[in-house]
């Protein structure tokens, strides 16, 4: 049965929220009383991965009600599961990108979260202790991209697979740079006559950086928490835009802190 469990979690892509899930979870039937699920819980679900939610389900295993074990417990033993139990029910397709499960379980402060099919037959669930390194991966590969690597390189890693992390990156920062002086290029002479240009110059290149790092920073960390969403990229560029523009001076720098 676990090898069985386990071929059918492997047979999912990574990502999704059918590869995180686990298959041990409580199932009861709408007909039961709460005496009959509680002992039903004691018997056989000793050993499942959470028992603070119970899943009820039909004869077919689709998804139908979900009931605490505070709902359980301090209910009267005759009253029917369907009686007591939320139609109101979260839940995620197989297919569910694993960090839209993490956004809902933060959102609604969950426990576990039922996992169904497309027949909303409940196949497992996932459970917060699953989101937490799910959360630790995402967080890790994204500050892995805001730093130019590949999003999930190791500190321990070969120095091959390090190589082929970085060098696209590195290979992109020489190409903008070639392009940058390109377009100097053009201009020797006049800073060839003002040579206090010519120290300048990389003061601005660095002072663009610490600005395209800040940036960088602020958009990867709303991502990692849900507050942007590729939508909201044109808004994103729009108020960068403008800021940009307003920090082309130091008046403007003070005009746009007075706003």
């Amino acid at each position: 049965m676990e090898r069985q469990a386990t071929a059918t979690i492997l047979g999912y892509p990574e990502g999704i929220a059918g590869r995180v899930m686990t298959t041990e979870y409580v199932r009861l039937r709408q007909g039961l009383t709460v005496a009959q699920a509680l002992s039903k819980i004691r018997i056989n679900d000793r050993d499942k991965e959470t028992v603070y939610y119970a899943y009820v389900t039909d004869d077919n295993r689709k998804l139908m009600q979900v009931v605490s074990l505070r709902q359980l417990l301090f209910s009267l033993p005759d009253a029917l599961i369907r009686d007591i139990a939320s139609d109101r029910v979260l839940k995620v397709r197989t297919d569910t990108p694993q960090e839209e499960v993490a956004q809902l379980m933060k959102r609604y402060d969950l426990l576990a979260v039922p996992v169904v099919d497309r027949e909303d037959r409940l196949v497992g669930i996932i459970t917060i202790d699953d989101m937490v390194d799910v959360l630790e991966e995402e967080a890790t590969e994204d500050v892995q991209k805001l730093a130019g690597g590949g999003g999930d390189e190791s500190a321990l890693a070969s120095p091959g697979v390090t190589i082929y992390k970085r060098l696209p990156w590195l290979l992109l920062n020489i190409g903008l740079y070639i392009g940058a002086a390109s377009a100097i290029a053009p201009f020797q002479q006049t800073i060839s006559l003002v040579p206090v240009l010519a120290v300048i110059m990389p003061i601005l290149a660095n002072s663009s950086g610490n600005v395209a790092f800040q940036v960088l920073s602020v958009t990867v960390r709303g991502l990692g928490v849900g507050e942007v969403t590729p939508e909201d990229t044109l808004q994103v560029l729009r108020k960068e835009m403008l800021v940009g523009w307003e920090l082309r001076s130091p008046w403007g720098a003070v005009w746009g802190c007075c706003r």
